[in-house]
């Protein structure tokens, strides 16, 4: 009876033993287990240290060409040095006088296969609308530019061997040029610094697409001109 239950102990051990190999628990650190599994601030966890990476960019040097150099701290954004501006051109050269232009823009004349482009100016787009309500300013200014080619003879410092390329020239009708003439009656803006004043009188004015309302036709002797809206007005 006694060598009976002795076995059954040991059966019951060998269960155990067998039991606890499969789960793969040690009877000895049961309990520290238990300890890691409990909800923070029971124990103290050992601290972490902070781990060092690399910057989050990707290396793109071609082979055989030498690395960059590695970044590691914060990078510092400079400001561009501005480039300082273009020289005028000079326009002292042969003048041609242009046979019948014809005005394809606010900026654009075509004399045969030749496009000439007026330079320092960048004329209202010819589906442009302006004011309220909207009236068209961009054909408009072609008009406008149409009416002073007709009113005397158009001159261009343009080279006679360079028919079919486009040319940006400055252009004159009796002595007047055409480039400030658009800018100052507001049909087109200035791209230069020799027109910035004839800018700001055409918008202090209110001339051309710089008008809330169409404005008119000034017809005379001499040039044509548009009356601004606050010339329209008179004075305040």
């Amino acid at each position: 009876m006694r060598s009976a239950s002795l076995a059954g102990i040991a059966l019951l051990a060998a269960l155990l033993a067998a039991l606890l190999g499969l789960t793969g628990l040690d009877p000895a650190t049961t309990d520290r287990t238990a300890e890691s599994d409990a909800p923070a601030g029971t124990a103290t966890p050992a601290e972490s240290k902070p781990e060092v990476v690399p910057p989050a960019s990707r290396d793109v040097t071609p082979r055989g060409f030498t690395h960059g150099p590695v970044v590691t701290g914060p990078l510092l954004r400079v400001a561009p040095t501005p480039s300082p501006p273009e020289p005028e051109p000079d326009f002292d050269g042969p003048v041609r006088a242009l046979k019948s232009p014809v005005p394809l823009d606010a900026e654009t004349l075509r004399e045969g296969r030749q496009d000439i482009a007026l330079y320092g100016i960048k004329g209202v787009p010819i589906r442009l609308g302006c004011g309220k309500p909207v009236w068209p300013c961009g054909t408009m200014a072609r008009t406008a530019l149409r009416r002073l080619v007709k009113s005397g003879t158009v001159e261009c410092v343009v080279p006679e061997d360079k028919a079919g390329a486009q040319q940006k020239t400055v252009c004159r009708v009796a002595g007047v040029d055409v480039g400030e003439w658009m800018v100052r009656q507001g049909w087109a803006r200035s791209r230069s610094a020799r027109y910035e004043t004839a800018e700001k009188e055409a918008q202090d004015a209110r001339r051309g697409m710089w008008s809330r309302k169409r404005p008119r036709f000034i017809s005379g002797k001499g040039l044509p001109e548009a009356t601004g809206e606050a010339e329209a007005k008179g004075p305040a």
